[in-house]
């Protein structure tokens, strides 16, 4: 909730004012929407960013953004319309140096590989894409292109535990959850994530998961669906949560 009560803030304001950050911050929007399934409401966004970009030929900019617009037009199967903005982006960026765009760039590549069934031309611009965010100290970023690479790979239940695994020791529980719900669709049971039986008045790991959401805002609705739990157990979290971190309302609980 507070990341998207910031990219709404930045949002807010002309583009020409705050960029390039109203242009993350559109990225960052269409990002949360479409991880919401709100195709139409994320494509707004990013067709805002990406022509401020165009009218100022600043690709340099455009790692931010091209990602979500690319996801967009895959997302309704406009597989033209994203060929079109990936090769625009490339000649925008031809002897630019913009490492995050390049990386975003290679990455978009691997994307329109893998949504036409080409896997084995997808591997490698994945594989390139992943190195690049890594040596760009953005692991969170590589994370979601392993993820993506072996979704596209069709991967085992092991490899998808070792990538919420991943998530968690990046504090990104909504990604983790969505790992494991992954794996709990396809009717393998889900690793165990627990190192003994009792936690006493130490927060178990679904409880860990449960107090950031809490601290960041959300709503026990909104909790529910970000961890695919029900709302009985949420709430009955939320109150194992407040008791251990004698919080005496949600509103107390900070990380």
């Amino acid at each position: 909730m507070r990341a998207e009560e910031a990219f709404r803030a930045a949002g807010s304001h002309p583009l020409a004012q705050v960029f390039p950050v109203g242009i993350s911050a559109a990225g960052g929007m269409a990002g949360m929407l479409l991880s919401r399934g709100e195709t139409t409401a994320a494509a707004e966004q990013v067709e805002r960013g990406v022509a401020m970009i165009r009218s100022k030929g600043a690709w340099v900019w455009s790692g931010d953004i091209l990602p979500q617009a690319v996801d967009c037009h895959l997302a309704v199967g406009r597989v033209d319309a994203a060929r079109l903005l990936v090769a625009e982006t490339t000649a925008g960026l031809s002897g630019v140096d913009a490492p995050l765009a390049h990386a975003a760039l290679t990455a978009c590549r691997a994307r329109l590989a893998g949504a036409t069934d080409d896997g084995d031309e997808a591997a490698r611009p994945y594989r390139e894409a992943i190195a690049l965010h890594r040596d760009l100290g953005l692991p969170y970023r590589a994370t979601q292109l392993v993820e993506r690479a072996e979704e596209e790979a069709r991967t085992d239940a092991t490899a998808l535990d070792a990538r919420a695994r991943s998530y968690d020791s990046l504090g990104a529980t909504v990604d983790a959850a969505r790992c494991r719900h992954r794996i709990r669709s396809t009717g393998v049971a889900t690793p165990s994530r627990r190192g003994r039986r009792g936690y006493g008045s130490e927060l178990s790991p679904r409880g860990q998961d449960v107090a950031r959401l809490l601290a960041d805002g959300h709503t026990n609705r909104e909790i529910a669906q970000a961890l695919f739990l029900s709302r009985r157990t949420v709430e009955e979290h939320v109150v194992k949560v407040r008791r251990k971190l004698n919080a005496t309302s949600r509103h107390d609980i900070h990380l």
